[in-house]
């Protein structure tokens, strides 16, 4: 009979902790999936602001130099005389030109057969006018092809490496071409061509890759790297020996979403993004400029797993573990506890059925009295006496 009754509570308590620890791995749950939802949702709202900041900055950029481009082609028609190039003159306003911005690396004119005539390089902080030896026929490059009808038409290149005489030059030089056609009496004289240092703005981006939170990345509209995550290489699209460097290596779920829509949030294999597609003439806030470019790029802040949960996962799961420890401890030692009381009950009924049979078997008095002199118990010869 007691064995039954121990297996019984055993199998009570096996149930009690079965329930126990369900019902705590649910909360735990719960608990888990309520911050891991909230705690994206913030990064996410975090990373929208960070995007628009550097989107801003994007457009304060372009916009600059499409007025520079503009400035730079209206000083420079005058000294355009029946085609021919007063190259003494406009060596002069280039270069006074390009130290004035000193953000380009080359400031250019191409005659209208795609011959360069006076060209301003940048090294380090100095400018200074390339000698005739160093002017290439530039016929042949894609930025020249566009389709300019008249003066209130630009051209944005690709970001790319810049290239002299068909070699990328080393060291690898990103830059963004400004093309700006020069008409003058509906005829087409040349171009204005701006070769915008990129290493200033990459540089911004790749200086928040060594960051623990956010990181930028920058991609162009073929998803091959311009500034991307440890491990990834950039310029894929120029180099050989890297053209599998692409975004769809490295993360194929944001690499899939970016390619369904322009912007947007996405939950990736290694981490949280959001990310934007730009291009040149979706940032000019004006009718009067006509943007042949198509070039577009992507903006990607990313924030792995491990920067946007930190330690606040494991601070919950260790927590979670500790109540769920403490709850079936707290199951377990109550059941015992309960065991024990049965038992002395038990063994209480057990004394009491013996002192009974012993006293009412005997023909002899018995009557117990407690200190305050109340009678607490009689037995059957005690109540035939009396």
């Amino acid at each position: 009979m007691e064995n039954m009754k121990s297996a019984d509570r055993h199998k009570k308590l096996k149930k009690r902790l079965t329930m126990t620890i369900l019902i705590n791995l649910l909360v735990i749950g719960i608990v888990l999936g309520l911050y891991i939802v909230l705690t994206i949702q913030n990064q996410m709202s975090k990373q929208s602001l960070w995007v628009d900041e550097e989107m801003l900055l994007i457009q304060e950029v372009f916009e600059r130099q499409i007025s520079d481009a503009f400035f730079l082609a209206a000083y420079t028609e005058p000294y355009i005389h029946d085609l021919s190039v007063d190259e003494q003159l406009l060596e002069d306003v280039f270069l006074k030109f390009a130290k004035s911005k000193s953000v380009y690396y080359q400031v250019k004119f191409i005659d209208r057969m795609g011959m360069e005539r006076v060209k301003i390089q940048k090294d380090g902080d100095q400018f200074y006018v390339l000698p005739k030896d160093k002017l290439y026929n530039k016929s042949d490059r894609y930025y020249l092809s566009a389709d300019f009808e008249n003066n209130d038409q630009v051209y944005f290149s690709s970001v790319d490496l810049n290239v002299e005489n068909g070699l990328i030059e080393e060291p690898y030089q990103p830059v963004l071409r400004i093309v700006k056609p020069i008409f003058r009496d509906n005829l087409f004289c040349g171009y204005i061509v701006l070769n915008y240092d990129m290493v200033t703005v990459l540089s911004r981006y790749q200086n928040t890759l060594n960051r623990t939170d956010n990181q930028i990345y920058f991609i162009n509209d073929e998803h091959y790297w311009i500034v991307g995550p440890e491990g990834t290489n950039a310029w894929g699209f120029m180099l050989d020996n890297r053209q599998q460097t692409k975004l769809e290596m490295y993360d194929s779920i944001l690499d899939r979403d970016m390619h369904n829509r322009d912007e947007g949030t996405s939950v990736g294999e290694k981490g949280v993004y959001t990310f934007r597609r730009f291009q040149g003439s979706h940032t000019i806030m004006t009718e009067k400029v006509n943007i042949l470019s198509d070039e577009s790029w992507y903006l990607i802040v990313a924030s792995s797993f491990g920067a946007i949960f930190g330690t606040g996962f494991k601070t919950i799961l260790f927590l979670g573990i500790v109540f769920l420890l403490l709850t079936t401890t707290m199951v377990y030692l109550g059941n015992k506890r309960q065991g024990e009381r049965a038992h002395e009950e038990a063994v209480k009924r057990d004394i009491e059925g013996k002192f009974r049979t012993v006293t009412e078997s005997v023909s002899d008095s018995i009557i117990m009295i407690n200190n305050h002199g109340s009678i607490q118990f009689w037995n059957r010869a005690a109540i035939k006496m009396f």
